[in-house]
């Protein structure tokens, strides 16, 4: 069924995209080169447009991922009567419903398999207590305006819940009884997760601290609104501005470890920003890795105070042999949080040309990282100090604002401005 509504959906479209197509190749050459992420584009809101359709008579969109016409049938047959009332009216109103926040909870629509339902007027009425669009003023385009009246109404799948849509520009607020912001849904009002992350890059150079091969890494926690499906493709964005260095994007031998702080933290009352303290203190200790503090262009003359940029290299074993440095901070971050399956991203980004890039998403890593357990390799890391020292190189290291103390005295923004 929904291979049928995707071919459906496409055939109206499929010759007026070929001829653009063409005449954008013949105009513009390579620049006007149809782009894939265009193409992708335009088949979400195909596919947005079939489910549309489909609703509207009747027939909602199967799940992706489930192939059962007889798991989907069955659920259709006791919930075909809510939809119909949501789209058309008559018999078949839901017997109750409950809002919390932004959600909305509609009894008859538990693992509705749509990601969106076109509502009528009446309906989106009934959810929002009569509170019409036309009647909230918010923030657009730079300035505060009402909001136009209402043209059409959908529910938004939101986790296990709904978003009542209007316009695709305001969101109703059931605390509050007021429309919003379609933005602020997946903004302000979004549901706010902490995760630690360890970003990391190979060196071209050898390592500081004993010339072996060295990643370059920074780590830390950020507050972020989860995104679907558990992903934090966000944090690629975020790490790639902090450091002009820290270009992961399509990199080879580059990733991020993303994950939540370990449960003995649950004891503090900000766990995640504990962590990442408990993380810089652990690997300074660690008989894994050797760090050497850095800056966030990769500096060795000054670190940074906060520890958040580290060259990372493995300890050397027994006989002296380098490691790979990637398998000894892995090992390093799955004794620290105790997770013996974490393994590093990808950061990905497909399409676009020489300056836009496409959208970056976080990729499972390619192939497995053979780290051995603690118990069955003792010889791994045999650089356990009973009385950890410093490296030389770390020893020699000041940070930032200690060699502007040393080198000039008091750091320019602190010196006194002369009368």
């Amino acid at each position: 069924l929904g291979q049928r509504l995707r071919r459906l959906a496409g055939s109206s479209l499929a010759a007026p995209m070929r001829q653009r197509k063409v005449a954008s190749q013949g105009s513009s050459g390579t620049t006007g080169r149809w782009s894939r992420r265009r193409l992708q584009r335009r088949r979400r809101q195909r596919i947005a447009a079939a489910s549309a359709h489909a609703v509207a008579n009747g027939v909602p969109m199967p799940p992706e991922d489930d192939d059962s016409d007889q798991e989907f049938a069955q659920w259709f047959s006791t919930s075909g009567e809510t939809l119909a009332w949501l789209r058309d009216g008559g018999d078949g109103a839901p017997e109750g419903f409950r809002t919390c926040g932004l959600h909305l909870f509609i009894d008859g629509l538990e693992g509705c398999p749509c990601r969106s339902i076109t509502l009528r007027r009446e309906a989106a009425a009934a959810f929002a207590g009569g509170v019409d669009p036309a009647s909230c003023i918010a923030l657009q385009r730079g300035r505060l305006a009402a909001f136009p009246p209402a043209v059409s109404h959908q529910l938004q799948k939101a986790g296990d819940g709904w978003h009542l849509i209007a316009d695709a520009r305001a969101v109703f607020n059931f605390e509050l009884k007021r429309w919003q912001p379609l933005s602020w849904a997946r903004g302000v009002y979004g549901q706010v997760v902490e995760t630690l992350y360890v970003a990391f890059l190979p060196e071209k150079e050898p390592g500081p601290a004993s010339g072996s091969p060295a990643l370059f890494i920074k780590l830390g926690y950020r507050e972020m609104v989860q995104e679907e499906e558990g992903r934090y493709d966000a944090l690629i964005n975020y790490v790639e501005a902090k450091s002009e260095k820290l270009r992961i994007t399509n990199v080879p031998g580059a990733g991020m470890f993303v994950f939540r702080p370990p449960t003995s933290h649950e004891v503090f009352s900000r766990p995640c920003r504990a962590a990442e303290a408990s993380l810089k203190t652990e690997l300074l200790h660690s008989a894994d890795v050797v760090v050497t503090p850095s800056g966030h262009v990769g500096d060795a003359g000054a670190f940074s105070a906060s520890l958040e940029y580290l060259f990372v290299e493995a300890a050397p074993a027994a006989d002296g042999s380098a490691a790979d440095p990637l398998r000894a901070l892995t090992r390093a971050l799955r004794t620290f949080i105790g997770d013996e399956g974490l393994m590093p991203w990808r950061a990905r980004a497909v399409g676009g040309g020489d300056v836009r890039r496409g959208r970056k998403r976080l990729r499972p890593w390619r192939g497995e990282i053979e780290v051995p357990d603690v118990s069955a390799d003792a010889s791994w890391g045999e650089a356990v100090r009973p009385s950890p020292q410093v490296a030389g190189l770390a020893a020699a290291l000041r940070s930032r604002a200690k060699r502007a103390k040393l080198v000039g005295g008091a750091p320019s923004a602190l010196r006194p401005t002369p009368l």
